[in-house]
């Protein structure tokens, strides 16, 4: 079962952009990236090919401005938003490549992450370095569903320019879906449901030790009565 609540949709065309091998994610203002250049540390920022790699929790990184540009060290401002990850590396390595040889450029986004809420183990905000992870490493990551968790109404909201989505997915009967892993993209957000059982426990949970003090008042007010 696979639903999308925002307007009219086709639930083929759903599947497809949810399981899209060819997403690559694209730059665009407040993204954190670094920049790798082989054999260059004096270029590179948080440097994927230096033994002194450091990364953004060091603060080894580029930030892309609200106009799209990131300063980059002998370029300056350069505009990357707009530009897909490899796109920006051929991009970068023509730019480099009027003053060194062959310069094998790799950038890395350092802000993919996907918040997982709800009825997991470990909720919070996760970052990956993968630039599509799928849901199963997500949830994976989360410590996996809790013993409550609704498989079957795990929603995947996602924002998309200015309009917000919402799919609700069966997990518990959705084969060919795992079997091509659902692309999770940067910013997503994966809320799982508890069960309607919860509730039932939770209620029980509180009934139970209340009768009880009932019942221990209604034995204590007898045996006055009787002595």
């Amino acid at each position: 079962m696979l639903e999308k609540t925002a307007g009219e949709y086709d639930e083929q065309l759903i599947a497809d952009s949810l399981i899209d091998k060819s997403y690559t994610h694209v730059l665009e203002p407040d993204d954190k990236i670094n920049l790798s250049i082989w054999d260059h540390d004096e270029l590179s920022v948080g440097s994927i090919y230096s033994i002194y790699n450091a990364n953004e929790v060091y603060g080894r990184w580029l930030l892309i401005d609200e106009d799209g540009y990131a300063t980059l060290p002998r370029l300056g401002k350069i505009k990357l938003s707009g530009l897909t990850l490899s796109q920006a590396e051929k991009y970068l390595a023509g730019m480099y490549g009027k003053f060194l040889k062959y310069p094998i450029i790799e950038i890395q986004l350092l802000n993919n992450d996907v918040t997982v809420l709800g009825e997991v183990l470990h909720p919070g905000r996760y970052t990956f370095n993968k630039e599509r992870p799928s849901i199963i490493e997500v949830l994976a990551e989360a410590g996996g569903f809790d013993f409550y968790a609704d498989k079957k109404h795990v929603k995947l909201i996602r924002h998309s320019a200015d309009t917000s989505y919402q799919y609700v997915l069966d997990l518990t009967s959705m084969p060919p879906y795992f079997d091509q892993n659902l692309n999770i993209h940067s910013g997503d957000f994966i809320y799982v449901p508890a069960k309607n059982a919860k509730k039932t426990d939770k209620r029980v949970s509180v009934i139970i030790p209340f009768t009880a003090i009932i019942s221990s008042a209604i034995l204590i007010l007898t045996f006055i009565k009787q002595n």
